[in-house]
């Protein structure tokens, strides 16, 4: 592995990273449950704000602490909104934690947008085999419109990962994605 890979130095740097990530992760999935419905989406789709924030500490801590991220985040939404809720956040979260993470290590061929589109992607892939698992394969019919969404919303949160990246890359090292 890389070393730029792991460039936050230090446990306890590390730990102080993973708990900023893992609380501003739940103030966006909390402020994102309050965003009225998109209109002509599927019942539930949202942007994904939080997926920024894990994509984050993928780049900067590695796998572990993405997937530490996301059970923080779908812990919370187990909590707030019950257990399909969290089993959906939980499914979406992972595939996506672990498409990205490894797609981030490419980052030049992918680009922040790519890695965003595929994150979203496969969030929704993930939640869907789960809704599919629960309820029955009917649900594979929001497969479309999903698809398109998760490639729109993964856009998004891959190009606001870009600028983040920008300002959290100079802080930790001077060196953003698009740096080297």
């Amino acid at each position: 592995m890389d070393d730029r890979e792991y460039n936050i130095s230090g446990a306890s740097r590390k730990v102080a990273f993973l708990g900023i990530m893992s609380s501003l992760s739940l103030v966006f999935g909390y402020f994102e449950s309050l965003l009225p419905p998109i209109a002509f989406m599927p019942p539930g789709a949202k942007l994904g704000l939080g997926n920024i924030l894990t994509m984050l500490t993928g780049r900067y801590i590695g796998l572990p602490g993405a997937i530490f991220v996301t059970l923080v985040k779908s812990g919370f939404v187990f909590l707030t909104r019950g257990v399909t809720a969290g089993l959906m956040s939980l499914a979406g979260g992972v595939v996506s934690c672990i498409v990205t993470t490894l797609l981030l290590r490419k980052s030049v061929v992918f680009g922040c947008t790519g890695i965003g589109m595929a994150g979203g992607l496969s969030h929704n892939l993930g939640q869907l085999a789960v809704a599919a698992a629960l309820t029955s394969a009917g649900t594979f019919y929001y497969l479309p419109a999903l698809l398109v969404f998760g490639c729109a919303a993964g856009a998004a949160t891959g190009f606001a990962l870009y600028y983040i990246d920008r300002a959290a890359g100079r802080f930790f090292n001077g060196e953003a994605i698009y740096d080297r």
